[in-house]
């Protein structure tokens, strides 16, 4: 049995994988893995849809076949789930390590998975079943013809607005990525300046979440109070991801960076469990 710190070797050990070539490996494994069981999922679902679509259309009677997805696409339900499943997981898992941050790089896990179903949905659309006759659902067999309803041609035209919504989606899972990567990257050029120019002070956890019984992990807010150069008392509600373990009890210390000129501007404030020498200190468990 080990006597050393479980937790800072734990630390020791994520830190081991913050640029290496092992993690950024496997980033770009899972995401490919991402990206095909998305296109997977995408594909069951778009034949899913082409039946559906294709009884909208068509006369129950119709020699038309049902299309060429093929019959047996309800078979890629179970592989696109559970590969998405783990695929998500691990790849969201690595690519964290490999930045040592919340954020994957380049792309977001779910911004992979939706390009694989923008791709897959788009190319299925274009295998989707053809009307007999635009307009109207053709009996050869009791020549009992049917004009189109709103719902037919609504199902018509998803042969561009089913994979366009998915498309839309992707774009914007794409934007907020960019947009939340912007803003961490002005905060760590913040924290930078602060970690020189900065004031260190003490502050006081006055209110924590609580987790439930069965949850390892929390995610909430900490209500952290401290006072400022000018003895102003000031307050800050962080969201923070915490362990079971390394959620604090009301009245822990912990330290806070703030900017001496403005001591109000929450950007420009950050807090840490221990004594805040490090930038890790003060972003690891900031959400």
């Amino acid at each position: 049995m080990s006597t050393t710190d479980p937790l800072h070797a734990a630390h020791t050990r994520l830190e081991g994988y913050r640029g290496s070539t092992r993690a950024a490996l496997l980033t770009v494994l899972w995401g490919i893995l991402v990206l095909a069981a998305g296109a997977t999922l995408a594909y069951a679902f778009s034949g899913l849809f082409n039946m559906v679509r294709a009884s909208a259309l068509n006369s129950i009677f119709s020699d038309t076949p049902d299309g060429p997805l093929g019959e047996n696409y309800f078979w890629f339900f179970p592989i696109g789930f559970i590969g998405s499943f783990l695929a998500f997981a691990l790849h969201r898992m690595w690519g964290t390590r490999f930045t040592g941050t919340p954020f994957t790089p380049v792309l977001g896990t779910l911004t992979i998975a939706l390009i694989g179903w923008s791709l897959a949905a788009w190319y299925a659309a274009s295998r989707f079943v053809q009307p007999d006759q635009i307009g109207m659902a053709v009996d050869p067999t009791f020549g009992r013809d049917e004009t189109w309803g709103v719902w037919a041609w609504i199902m018509f035209a998803g042969r561009w607005w089913w994979p366009g919504i998915i498309t839309a989606l992707c774009a914007t899972s794409l934007i907020i990525g960019v947009v939340s990567r912007a803003h961490r990257r002005r905060r760590d050029d913040i924290l930078g300046d602060l970690l020189t120019g900065g004031r260190r002070t003490s502050g006081v956890i006055t209110s924590a979440p609580t987790p439930s019984p069965d949850a390892a992990r929390v995610l909430g807010r900490l209500t952290i109070q401290f006072t400022d150069a000018a003895g102003t008392q000031r307050w800050i509600q962080p969201t923070v991801r915490l362990e079971r373990a390394l959620i604090p009890t009301i009245g822990s210390p912990v330290t806070v960076l703030l900017d001496p000129l403005k001591p109000g501007d929450t950007r420009r404030i950050f807090w840490s469990f221990g004594p805040g020498t490090t930038r890790e200190e003060f972003t690891q468990h900031t959400v």
